[in-house]
């Protein structure tokens, strides 16, 4: 997941098909301008514990975030039908770390925050930051 792709999943809350879009209207030009900076500061592509962290926050915030954040989920639990698939096998461990980041996030009774501690960016952390909830 690289950093513009971070950026569309960002961009996508926003859209008004969501009930809470509305938090997301309010923000100011300078607001989102902060949010994308503090993104490419944070959110290192390169690492797979950051994009781990990512797919685990949004599996666990999944009811917390709304409907947003249920339909990236539902998008992503297809992952799984490409392990039938006769895949490389450099894609198949990344599909694998992120199937494992997905469970990881539904299961873990620890925060996506203690389980890839390594990654300083959050996804949670930001949304709380801009959106004054946890609401997406």
């Amino acid at each position: 997941m690289q950093f513009h792709r971070l950026c569309t999943i960002l961009l996508v809350v926003k859209s008004g098909s969501d009930p809470y879009s509305a938090i997301w209207d309010n923000l100011s030009v300078l607001d989102w301008i902060a949010m994308m900076e503090e993104v490419y500061r944070k959110f290192d592509a390169n690492k797979m514990e950051c994009q781990q962290r990512v797919v685990c926050e949004l599996h666990q915030n999944e009811n917390t975030w709304g409907s947003t954040a249920r339909k990236m989920n539902d998008a992503f639990g297809y992952l799984q039908y490409l392990e039938l698939l006769n895949l490389p096998a450099d894609l198949r461990v990344v599909l694998d770390q992120y199937l494992e980041a997905a469970n990881r996030g539904r299961s873990s009774q620890k925060s996506c925050e203690e389980l890839y501690a390594n990654c300083e960016f959050s996804v949670k952390a930001l949304i709380s930051k801009y959106n004054g909830s946890n609401s997406i």
